[in-house]
């Protein structure tokens, strides 16, 4: 099971800088490791698209490269799409497992923040 939804600021402005939101991150899930996302190949992301379009899948388009973020923890693991910067809108996130109710003290780091002023919306 996964639950997808996206971290945003409530008045509409940027999350801040890369380094920023990833410092953030940090502090809300220790552990956690970031990369850089470099895209497949046309060919294989068309073959892709097209298959689940048949299927009546709902499709989100990813821009490459951008950055991603990581974090396993004991019953939920979760992947963060913090796009290609320099400057972070949103981030998109992907949560998975069934200790989910475990994430919730980490992302409550995030929205509590003073002066963060961020918001998780659910399902996107």
């Amino acid at each position: 099971m996964s639950l997808d939804a996206i971290i945003r600021r409530a008045d509409g402005q940027p999350l801040g800088s890369i380094e920023q939101v990833q410092q953030k991150l940090k502090d809300a899930f220790p552990g956690v490791q970031f990369a850089i996302e470099q895209a497949r190949g046309d060919a294989e992301r068309g073959a892709l698209m097209a298959f689940l379009s048949l299927m009546g899948i709902k499709i989100r388009k990813t821009e490459y490269p951008y950055h991603a973020a990581q974090f396993q923890g004991r019953q939920f693991a979760a992947e963060f799409n913090l796009g290609a910067g320099p400057t972070v809108r949103e981030v998109q996130v992907t949560l998975y497992g069934r200790g989910t109710p475990e994430a919730t003290p980490h992302f409550a780091k995030l929205t509590r923040r003073p002066g963060g002023k961020w918001s998780i919306d659910s399902a996107y």
